[in-house]
């Protein structure tokens, strides 16, 4: 897995950026670092989507689980 801190792409080369659970394992002390490092490598009109799990409806996981 690479470092967020330090990614090794171009800046603005990046027209999309899929974040599938990742920013919510960020210490906060990384979060702007995280967030300045997408932004980066992101086209000025790029999107970057966030995937989280939500706890409103349990612990995510539960479909992976037995009854």
């Amino acid at each position: 897995m690479q470092n967020f801190l330090k990614l090794p792409f171009k800046d603005g080369e990046f027209d999309f950026v899929f974040d599938m659970v990742c920013f919510h394992h960020v210490e906060i002390e990384d979060g702007d670092m995280f967030i300045t490092g997408l932004r980066r490598v992101l086209k000025k009109s790029g999107i970057y989507l966030l995937v989280c799990f939500s706890y409103r409806n349990g612990p995510s996981g539960n479909h992976f689980t037995k009854k």
